[in-house]
């Protein structure tokens, strides 16, 4: 379980942190935030691009482990909109007691997600796929809070309720194999909570969309090689080739206050199928 808070409050004295880099599988059950009036203090940041705004601060927290131990190596990405288009604000590791720390951030919309990849991977876009021997299978391929306003005041105070981030997911099919006939039932364990929702996402090999179940509120959901006109993306058959999908968990956020980041949505790591002809 894990916790978020995110307060505006004055970082004056905060002692300059080390980013570690090795990879973190992600474990994380508990952190806290702070977004706060920058006031000149040596704070880490890793690939920060300006704020917009005369209002700028820095948004800090600690990632912990369920046990409520420190989660070093942790990939935490502050996620901006810009022009309506979600961007990469800044990617940062975690330290050795759990702690991270982003400067210059402006006012604008913001939302905080942790995710398996390490911090070179999320740049390059690299995927992960799902290991079923690994470490990536356990947990959420990513998981983001919903998007939140900062406007330059630094005296709010936001808290999003507890929730589990890990996942043994159970991803199923992967490394396997059909023919242009075949129906594939794609099924996976249930995520801790209560009214989660499920879809499955289908790319090609180069992570082009192919298509994109309805919601649904069990774990499996069966589709047809010769799909038709199933859900989005469709209107053509699959040919041969490699393809690779998730499943995307979405949480009920309706009781929510507006602008608080609670967790929103979350994913697997990839999976992989192939179709032969």
């Amino acid at each position: 379980m894990y916790k978020v808070i995110i307060n505006f409050k004055n970082l004056k004295g905060m002692n300059n942190m080390n980013i570690l880099k090795n990879k973190f599988p992600l474990i994380v059950a508990s952190f806290a935030i702070s977004l706060s009036a920058c006031t000149g203090g040596n704070v880490p940041s890793t690939g920060t691009n300006p704020g917009t705004g005369t209002d700028k601060a820095s948004l800090s927290g600690k990632v912990t482990k369920e046990d409520g131990s420190p989660a070093n190596n942790a990939t935490v990405v502050l996620i901006k909109k810009v022009s309506g288009a979600d961007m990469d604000f800044a990617i940062q590791r975690s330290t050795s007691d759990g702690r991270y720390a982003f400067s210059g951030v402006g006012s604008g919309n913001y939302r905080v997600a942790f995710v398996i990849q390490s911090e070179q991977e999320r740049k390059d876009k690299t995927p992960i796929a799902y290991d079923p021997a690994g470490k990536s299978g356990e947990y959420f391929g990513a998981i983001t809070t919903k998007a939140f306003d900062y406007d330059g005041d630094t005296t709010k105070t936001y808290q999003v309720p507890d929730f589990s981030v890990g996942w043994i997911s159970g991803l199923s099919p992967n490394k396997t194999s059909f023919s242009a006939n075949d129906s594939i039932k794609f099924s996976w364990s249930a995520v801790k909570g209560n009214n989660v929702k499920y879809n499955v996402f289908i790319k090609d090999s180069n992570d082009n969309a192919i298509y994109k179940s309805d919601d649904v509120t069990g774990t499996s959901f069966t589709w047809s090689v010769k799909r038709g006109n199933q859900g989005n993306f469709s209107g053509k058959d699959l040919g041969a080739g490699t393809y690779q999908y998730i499943v995307n968990a979405i949480f009920d956020a309706s009781n929510a206050p507006d602008n608080t980041p609670v967790i929103t949505y979350g994913n697997t790591a990839n999976a992989m199928f192939t179709v032969i002809k």
